[in-house]
């Protein structure tokens, strides 16, 4: 029988992050200059930051202690789940048993209209316990999620990023940006302005 399988969610990425390019796409369309006399495009200098916003939500202090709660929840979720697993799978090898010699009756296929009601209700509790899940992930970690679009929008606003984007959801080079991740963690967990300007260049890519 399979494990427990929760729901996945989107945590930022371009919910948070796309506005910070929109708005600077209009402003770059607005004040690009004219193609050069070559015929070819002016290139536009864009300053650009990246944040790994799975990072930024879940290892500032409010989201280490989130994921601990909900994981918690979760060990009890599966200790119940597993349970059902565990008699579901006996049941499964009763009946296997059982069909190589079938008793006289009805007794084998009472068994199985069992079984098929037994799998039944289970399919259906962990269809509710993904949801609860879901929701509890949503409770946890949103409010989190707002207080880094705000240290974002801050330092979009205050250090001029034009474009400020989830490493994740970037599929360019990197290695002309910077990584604001420690930072926004650090912000988040002691204050605006705390933790300096220093910002960590990223890796650049390994060579094939």
């Amino acid at each position: 029988m399979s494990a427990m399988r929760t729901l996945p969610r989107a945590l930022l990425a371009l919910s948070v992050l796309a506005p910070f390019a929109l708005a600077s796409a209009d402003v770059l369309a607005q004040g690009a200059p004219a193609p050069a006399s070559s015929g070819k495009p002016a290139r536009l200098k864009v300053k650009m930051a990246y944040v790994d916003v799975d990072r930024a939500v879940r290892e500032n202090e409010d989201g280490l202690r989130a994921a601990a709660a909900l994981s918690r929840v979760k060990a009890e979720r599966q200790r119940v789940l597993g349970a059902i697993e565990d008699r579901l799978s006996r049941q499964q090898e009763e009946l296997k048993a059982m069909s190589q010699s079938p008793p006289g009756g009805n007794t084998l296929q009472n068994l199985a209209l069992q079984y098929q009601k037994d799998l039944q209700a289970y399919q259906e509790l962990l269809k509710r316990t993904n949801a609860e899940l879901a929701e509890r992930d949503d409770t946890l970690f949103v409010p989190i999620e707002k207080k880094v679009k705000a240290v974002l929008e801050r330092f979009s606003q205050q250090e001029g990023w034009d474009i400020i984007v989830d490493k994740k959801a970037y599929w360019g080079s990197t290695t002309n940006g910077l990584d604001l991740t420690e930072r926004v963690i650090c912000e988040y967990d002691w204050g605006a302005g705390a933790c300096g300007t220093g910002v960590t260049p990223l890796a650049k890519p390994a060579a094939k």
